[in-house]
C-alpha cells in the first residue's frame, strides 16, 4: 500500500470526551486509529480541524491535502482557530498541533535530525534551531515508541517576531516512522510565562500524553 493511499483513507480520527466524576468533561482525547496517534488535551483547549482552520480551500483541494497531510490543532480558552497555525505562540493561552505527514522521496533523502527539528517547530526542514543564536535550547532528547518509531523532543525559548523583546517557548517533537515514510508531529507553544508558570501543569500533561502506538495491519 502506498503511503499517499494509507493517509488519504485515514482523515476519520475521533474526538473523544473524558468525564469527571461529576460529570463534566476534563479532557479531550484525539486519535488517529489508523496511524497509532493519540494525545490528551484539556476540555478548555478547543481543538480544530482541516475544515476549520482552511474554510477557503474546496472539498477537492481538502481532499488532495488529506493525500499526504492529517493534522488537528488546538487553542487556550478564547483564541481563534488561526492562531493555532503560528509557529511561535505569542499569547497567554496554550496553541499547538497533532500532525502526520507522508514524506516525499526527496525529503526522506536528506532528512536528519536538525531537519526533524526544524520540521516540528517552524515548518522548516532548513531550519538548524541548534545554531540559531536567538534561540535558547531548554531540552533536547532523543524519543522513540515500540515499532520503530524514532524522533527528537526539543524545547527552546526564542523572541517573538514583533514582540517587542517579549519570548516564546516552543515544545516540539517529531518522530519517523521505521522506514522514514511519515513524519509524526506534536507541538505546543505560548509565552514563556504561560509555558513555565499559567499553564506549566496542563502544558507538561499534554505533553506527556502524546504517543504512537505500532499498528497491526
Amino acid at each position: 500500500m502506498r503511503v499517499r493511499t494509507a493517509l488519504g483513507g485515514a482523515i476519520a480520527a475521533s474526538v473523544l470526551v473524558g468525564l469527571t466524576a461529576c460529570g463534566g468533561p476534563r479532557y479531550h482525547y484525539v486519535q488517529n486509529d489508523d496511524f497509532g496517534v493519540y494525545a490528551k488535551l484539556p476540555s478548555s483547549w478547543t481543538i480544530h480541524d482541516e475544515k476549520q482552520l482552511f474554510p477557503e480551500l474546496s472539498a477537492q483541494e481538502l481532499k488532495d491535502f488529506h493525500q499526504s497531510n492529517w493534522m488537528r490543532t488546538f487553542t487556550g480558552h478564547g483564541l481563534k482557530a488561526d492562531k493555532s497555525l503560528l509557529f511561535v505562540g505569542d499569547s497567554g493561552e496554550p496553541v499547538g498541533m497533532v500532525k502526520i505527514q507522508a514524506l516525499t522521496p526527496e525529503i526522506r533523502e536528506q532528512i536528519s535530525l536538525a531537519s526533524l527539528r526544524g520540521f516540528a517547530a517552524l515548518n522548516d526542514g532548513s531550519k538548524d534551531l541548534m545554531q540559531d543564536p536567538n534561540v535558547k535550547v531548554v531540552k533536547d532528547e532523543p524519543v522513540s515508541f515500540k515499532g520503530g518509531f524514532h524522533g527528537v523532543h526539543t524545547v527552546f525559548e526564542t523572541p517573538i517576531p514583533d514582540g517587542g523583546g517579549a519570548t516564546a517557548v516552543v515544545d516540539s517533537t517529531a518522530l519517523l516512522n521505521d522506514n522514514s515514510t511519515i513524519m509524526y508531529v506534536f507541538k505546543v507553544t505560548c509565552t514563556t510565562k504561560c509555558y513555565f508558570e499559567t499553564h506549566k501543569d496542563e502544558i507538561a500533561k499534554a505533553v506527556d500524553s502524546w504517543t504512537i502506538q505500532e499498528v497491526r495491519s
